[in-house]
């Protein structure tokens, strides 16, 4: 199987196990942050796999550029929160935890305008 097609499965696992995980914590199940977690954390793998596959679906700079940035967004998310895991005391007061936490929230959006400018750039240019 290549590796684009991977990326695609796993973005859309990803994006199945995070609503899973949101609907747990609606229903007040404790584990809906650790399933909601674990889809994040196959959202970033299925970005990178895309980011870095020899032909991917997405072809084009900007949409490997802005793949790659989503990748590394949620990719410090998820390490602000494994490390806030861990803590007994305010998490707010680690500093690795604002760090990874403001670029997490700072990589994750721009990657996401930058792959949505791609597609949109790419369906327009067809017509």
């Amino acid at each position: 199987m290549e590796l684009g097609r991977i990326g695609i499965w796993l973005l859309a696992v990803g994006f199945a196990i995070v609503a899973a995980g949101y609907l747990l914590m609606v229903l007040a199940i404790p584990n809906g942050n650790l399933v909601a977690g674990i889809g994040i954390v196959v959202i970033a793998a299925g970005a990178a796999a895309l980011c870095v596959a020899p032909r991917p679906p997405f072809t084009g700079r900007i949409a490997r550029l802005g793949l790659g940035t989503l990748a590394a967004g949620a990719a410090c998310l998820e390490v602000a929160s494994v490390i806030a895991a861990g803590m007994t005391f305010d998490p707010l007061e680690s500093m690795p935890v604002v760090v990874f936490g403001l670029i997490g929230l700072a990589l994750t959006p721009i990657g996401v305008l930058l792959t949505l400018f791609a597609l949109v750039r790419r369906f327009a240019s067809r017509s």
